[in-house]
């Protein structure tokens, strides 16, 4: 194998694990999967925007095309990297570049028809559109430089392709048919993209805690030699703070005035109220009363 050749194939592998990931474990699973951290987000927009734009509006339809996609972003995640390392034969690696080329058209309409649904309704493609684009190209880079080598993986790469174009078509169909326009589902866009931002900030919050200087990552890391790397610093200890004298006790030293003389151990607001009260009392005490002119 050449450099270009191998240089090419590996950036197919990590097309492949980035598209694989987000249909196989975020997008599918999510619609599929009630624990699933968006799962009401999957929800609601299947049932309320998606769904009934595309004609889809049952919830087998959100379990069947979830699991469609969930199924296609696992098989590419085990086509890949399973062949990328040599794990399989030559036989079985000739029919996981064929599944791997099958499940990329297939997560290629998906992101597509994803893409056109985002484009009618909110007015651009969104991440659909560049996933779409990214599984063009791992498709096209799989065609060229890690297509199956055995007469049969060429066969079943070639039939089963037309598998998702077959889907495609009858969810297109649907929309024909079945489908609502993008106007009526305006008015449940607001609370979607209320769970889209809640999705995005506890995605976030819990990647934070994950990676983080006290997440389990952290702490697996540093009980390894690789502690020494300095990878996930220690946190630094919270000592409690002392607390400080009283700023007038009874005992302080006056100057010659009576006013307390004060050593520094309370805040600067703190003594500039007592020094304000003090003065008031003072003057208070030599001001003189008014008497009556004649």
């Amino acid at each position: 194998m050449s450099v270009a050749s191998g240089f090419f194939l590996f950036i197919s592998v990590l097309l492949g694990l980035v598209i694989g990931t987000t249909h196989g474990c975020i997008s599918g699973a999510g619609r599929v999967l009630p624990m699933h951290p968006l799962a009401e987000l999957m929800k609601f927009g299947f049932e309320r925007v998606w769904g009934p734009f595309l004609g889809l509006r049952s919830p087998i339809a959100r379990l069947l095309t979830g699991l469609h996609e969930m199924l296609d972003g696992v098989a590419l995640l085990i086509c890949v990297l399973f062949d990328a390392f040599g794990f399989f034969g030559e036989e079985l690696s000739s029919l996981a570049k064929a599944l791997s080329i099958v499940t990329g058209i297939s997560c290629m309409f998906h992101s597509i028809i994803g893409a056109m649904i985002n484009y009618f309704i909110d007015g651009t493609p969104g991440i659909q559109g560049h996933l779409a684009l990214a599984s063009g190209a791992f498709v096209l880079l799989r065609l060229c430089v890690a297509g199956p080598e055995t007469f049969s993986g060429q066969t079943m790469c070639a039939w089963l392709s037309f598998v998702p174009v077959c889907v495609a078509m009858f969810i297109l169909l649907a929309n024909k048919l079945y489908g609502q326009h993008q106007s009526f589902v305006h008015g449940e866009k607001r609370r979607l993209h209320e769970l889209r931002e809640e999705a995005q900030s506890n995605v976030y919050r819990y990647g934070s805690h994950i990676l983080g200087a006290k997440g389990p990552i952290a702490q697996l890391v540093n009980r390894t030699p690789l502690k020494a790397l300095g990878l996930f610093p220690s946190p630094p200890a919270h000592h409690t703070p002392h607390r400080g004298r009283a700023l007038i006790t009874p005992h302080q030293e006056t100057n010659g005035q009576g006013n307390p003389v004060f050593e520094g151990t309370g805040s600067f607001e703190e003594q500039s109220s007592v020094e304000g009260r003090q003065q008031q009392r003072e003057s208070a005490k030599w001001a003189k009363p008014r008497t009556r002119q004649g």
